[in-house]
């Protein structure tokens, strides 16, 4: 959940960065996908669950935790 936060902060960027009437503001959401599809499907996620795998407790945590956004527990 905590990549949520980070996906949240730099769309949070772009959107204070918003400037009224100018074409080229939608040129800058490119950064905050770049960062959230990096997050979701390359540097982020994919490493965490690679590296804690084999690791009973992590699969527990896994299991009862939402992979992006912080929700009510799984049961």
């Amino acid at each position: 959940p905590n990549y949520f936060g980070e996906i949240t902060m730099w769309l949070g960027i772009f959107v204070l960065g918003l400037y009224p009437y100018q074409a080229l503001n939608i040129l800058g959401i490119i950064s905050p996908i770049i960062i959230a599809l990096s997050l979701i499907f390359v540097s982020g996620i994919p490493l965490a669950e690679k590296k804690y795998d084999e690791n009973e407790e992590y699969q527990e945590y896994k299991r009862k935790t939402s992979i992006l956004i912080p929700w009510f527990p799984k049961k």
